[in-house]
C-alpha cells in the first residue's frame, strides 16, 4: 500500500519547465484564411496557401460548426491555438512553438467541464490528467526519463449510454 501511495504522490508532483519564451518570435501575421478556402492545403502536417508555406491565422468559417482558430508560422502551429464547441463553450486551448506543443494543454467537454489537462515541453509530454463527465480522474500520470508514473487508466471504454442501454445493445 505504501508503494502505491508513493507512486500516486510522484504522479501529482509537477516538474517546472524552465524555458525562455523570449527566444521565440510570436509575431504571426494577422492575415486570416478560412479552412474552406480551396487554395489553403494541409500537406504532410504543414499548411500551404497557393503552394507556399502559410503564415497567419486559420479559422473555421462562421457557421453551425465548432469554431477553431489556429496560429500558423511557416506552415506549422505557432502561438496560441483555441477552439469552441458548437454551443460556444471552450473546446481546447494550447500553445505551440514551431509546431510543438509547449506548456499547458487544456481540453473541455461540451458542457464546459475539464476533460484533459496535459503539460508539454517543446512537444514532449510531461504529464496528463483526464477526467470523466462525473469529475472522476481516470488518468493521471507524469513521465520521467521515458517512464510513466501514476494512474494510466484502463483499456475499458467509457460508455456514453446508461448501463441498461449498453447491455441491450450488446445482446442485439
Amino acid at each position: 500500500m505504501f508503494l502505491f501511495g508513493s507512486v500516486l504522490l510522484l504522479a501529482c508532483n509537477k516538474e517546472e519547465v524552465a524555458i525562455d519564451l523570449n527566444q521565440f518570435k510570436f509575431n504571426v501575421p494577422s492575415s486570416k484564411k478560412n479552412t474552406d478556402d480551396p487554395l489553403l492545403k494541409l500537406v504532410d502536417g504543414k499548411h500551404y496557401y497557393q503552394d507556399q508555406l502559410y503564415s497567419g491565422m486559420i479559422e473555421t468559417p462562421n457557421s453551425s460548426e465548432a469554431k477553431r482558430i489556429y496560429s500558423i508560422l511557416d506552415g506549422v502551429e505557432h502561438g496560441k491555438q483555441i477552439g469552441w464547441h458548437t454551443n460556444k463553450n471552450l473546446s481546447f486551448k494550447y500553445f505551440c512553438i514551431h509546431g510543438k506543443r509547449h506548456g499547458e494543454y487544456l481540453e473541455y467537454y461540451p458542457v464546459g467541464k475539464m476533460q484533459i489537462r496535459a503539460e508539454y515541453n517543446l512537444g514532449e509530454e510531461l504529464s496528463r490528467t483526464i477526467w470523466d463527465l462525473n469529475d472522476q480522474t481516470i488518468v493521471n500520470y507524469v513521465i520521467k526519463d521515458g517512464r510513466y508514473y501514476g494512474l494510466l487508466g484502463s483499456s475499458d471504454c467509457l460508455s456514453v449510454f446508461n448501463a441498461d442501454k449498453t447491455k441491450a445493445s450488446l445482446k442485439e
